[in-house]
């Protein structure tokens, strides 16, 4: 019992202790100017204000609702909280000193000097450049004190990132502190443009090599460097209006450095082909990435809970590390020198990955500086090696690039000579074959000419006997047995000229099988019009649109106009002036062709197209159009129009 009195009687002296030094207040004088950073919470008093009624007027001269700093636990993670400490300055000389802390967003300080209000300063890390009070900083406050001052801070912070704060206040001469910081700012500045340089060559790497582990190292370089870089603090001085919105950012770089690992050990490993599986896994894990990007963002614009996003990233930061150990283990086997070299960083990535998930998890929002630090060694670790062995990787990989290009040399350097061989051997080949199909072509094209001048030969022949059946019948129109055999015999004659006619355009033409209808038609109307010697004028227009025929079918169509034409001469129509006659071929539907024949004369009363009216000439054409596999017909409309639809004979004989 005695014993625990007496720690009783310990604990009691020690808080009056705490109580006298924090009422005492902080003595500047020429012996103690601060030239180091010194803590002064145990000179500090501190309120929670959770009804967020008082103001600085209520609580400058109230001591009573005040307790010392070192032994308060905050209760509420967004309250308001007041502190005080005083200050008094001995000595001759001013003093410039830096009141300065961690993490706070909002902070308000009140210089009281004989218990009124001497001076009002704002700052905090999520305080706009423009509010801020000139002179002081988002992290410090600047306090010129002069001889003989006795001055009363009080300090109003209002946190609201979430976590319960943690009070660390220091103070320091302003020339010492900004010296201090300055020394850290180019260290900063030194790694974050190290980082930089790195990055600018990974990626000059990879649009020279286009080796896709470079675009994903950029990516992790980035992610870490701004992270780093943004943490220390730097970041806000160049969107200094939007303090806020940068520290948001922060998480957003350290997921990017995530992706950017992530793929480059997907790529760097070849996990596709290595291990499909653990492939899908990390290509989850971008996508989870992904995804605590967004919910990060959501959490902070809605809550603006810093903590919950913090633990979210943290837990999801305990499945990244089992996934990064297990990688290299996995595909171990089919890994090369230079992989494997890789594979002891990402174990020395995944111890440090989890020491900073320790830090963040005990020391909560106090890790700032410790992060920074873990960080930077982070991206020193990754620059140093992961160059190294891309370096070294895509060096083995133009090795073998080249010892591949030499062999593929060799290869086409035999296949040269063998196709050379192939070539000479096939040359030799294709000369001899032409040779003989020269000697072929020689004797064909003599045995065409041969065939071509009996062809000519008997045409002529063909000609000369129709020629003298001609003859005949015209000695026979002059026989004393009348003008009927006279008739008979001048219609024989014309149909023989006309089938003599062909053989003679056969026979002149330079083709051996067809004439052109045209001239053979217009042959047949000036042979026609010159042997009736019609008295009248004859006006006569064959249009057939340069088509060629055979034999077969252009006799057949020569003696069918030959039958109308007479006709047309014999019968013509008295009250006309002149006998008028057009003569037309032209393509018809299914390959077929279409005689229109024309004339001026007189209509025919009687219906020709029935069999028991036609004459010898319309029953010839009637059987000839049908020998064409056609059809005649007759119609009437202001002129005589015979129409002969018809196909010829090559076609004919392509119809199965």
């Amino acid at each position: 019992m005695s014993t625990f009195f007496r720690y009783f009687l310990m604990l009691i002296t020690l808080l009056m202790w705490l109580q006298n030094h924090a009422t005492a207040g902080i003595v500047v004088d020429e012996k103690n100017r601060f030239e180091n950073a010194v803590n002064i919470n145990r000179h500090i008093a501190v309120f929670e204000d959770s009804t967020y009624l008082f103001s600085p007027q209520d609580l400058i001269n109230n001591d009573s609702i005040f307790e010392p700093l070192p032994s308060f636990i905050p209760q509420n993670p967004r309250g308001t909280y007041w502190l005080k400490f005083n200050i008094n300055k001995t000595g001759a000389n001013h003093v410039h000193l830096r009141f300065f802390y961690q993490n706070f967003t909002y902070v308000d300080l009140y210089e009281y000097r004989d218990h009124k209000l001497y001076k009002k300063h704002h700052a905090g890390l999520f305080r706009p450049k423009s509010q801020i009070t000139p002179g002081d900083d988002f992290d410090n406050i600047n306090l010129s004190l002069s001889p003989g001052d006795q001055t009363s801070v009080l300090i109003k912070i209002r946190h609201v990132k979430g976590y319960k704060p943690q009070f660390d206040f220091f103070l320091q001469n302003d020339n010492s502190f900004h010296a201090r910081q300055m020394n850290t700012h180019h260290i900063d500045f030194l790694i974050f443009g190290g980082f930089i340089f790195f990055l600018f060559y990974a990626l000059i790497n990879f649009f020279v090599t286009w080796y896709k582990p470079y675009l994903w190292l950029a990516l992790l370089i980035f992610g870490l460097s701004f992270y780093g870089f943004s943490m220390a603090g730097h970041v806000i001085y160049f969107f200094h209006e939007i303090p806020e919105t940068v520290w948001r950012l922060n998480p957003v770089f350290a997921n990017i450095s995530g992706v950017g690992g992530f793929m480059l050990i997907g790529t760097y490993f070849n996990l596709k082909n290595n291990s499909k599986p653990l492939s899908i896994v990390l290509y989850c894990m971008i996508g989870l990435l992904l995804l605590q990007i967004i919910a990060g963002q959501l959490i902070l614009h809605y809550s603006l809970n810093y903590k919950l996003m913090t633990n979210l990233n943290l837990f999801t930061l305990l499945l990244y590390i089992p996934i990064l150990i297990a990688t290299p283990m996995v595909v171990w086997k089919k890994l090369s020198k230079h992989q494997r070299l890789l594979s002891w960083v990402i174990y020395i990535y995944s111890a440090v990955l989890l020491f900073a998930f320790f830090i963040l998890w005990f020391q909560k929002e106090g890790a700032t500086s410790n992060i920074v630090w873990i960080a930077n060694l982070i991206g020193l670790i990754v620059i140093i090696f992961f160059t190294i062995s891309l370096g070294e990787q895509l060096r083995g990989i133009e090795v073998e690039r080249n010892q591949a290009l030499e062999q593929l040399s060799r290869i086409k350097e035999e296949q040269n000579k063998i196709l050379e061989e192939l070539v000479e051997k096939r040359t030799n080949e294709l000369t001899e074959t032409n040779k003989e199909l020269e000697d072929q072509r020689d004797a064909l094209a003599k045995r065409n000419e041969r065939i071509e001048l009996l062809l000519k030969e008997l045409h002529h022949r063909v000609k000369n006997n129709l020629q003298l059946f001609s003859s005949f019948y015209e000695l026979s129109a002059y026989s004393p047995e009348g003008k009927e055999l006279k008739n008979i015999v001048e219609e024989g004659q014309s149909r023989i000229r006309v089938m003599a006619l062909v053989h003679e355009m056969l026979y002149h033409g330079n083709q051996a099988n067809t004439i052109n209808i045209e001239q053979y038609l217009s042959k047949i109307s000036i042979y026609i019009q010159s042997f009736l010697k019609n008295e009248k004028e004859a006006k006569i227009s064959v249009k057939c649109g340069g088509l060629f025929f055979d034999l077969d079918t252009a006799l057949p169509l020569g003696l069918m106009v030959n039958e109308l034409m007479t006709n047309t001469f014999k019968h013509c129509n008295p009250e006309a002036e002149k006998i008028i006659v057009e003569i037309t071929i032209e393509p018809g539907q299914n390959n077929a062709y279409i005689l229109t024949f024309t004339d001026n004369g007189k209509i025919i009363e009687k219906d020709i197209n029935q069999a028991g009216y036609q004459n010898f000439g319309m029953k010839m054409i009637s059987l000839l159009s049908k020998q064409l596999n056609g059809n005649f017909r007759y119609v009437y409309e202001q002129k005589n129009r015979f129409i002969i639809e018809f196909n010829d004979v090559e076609t004919l004989k392509q119809i199965p």
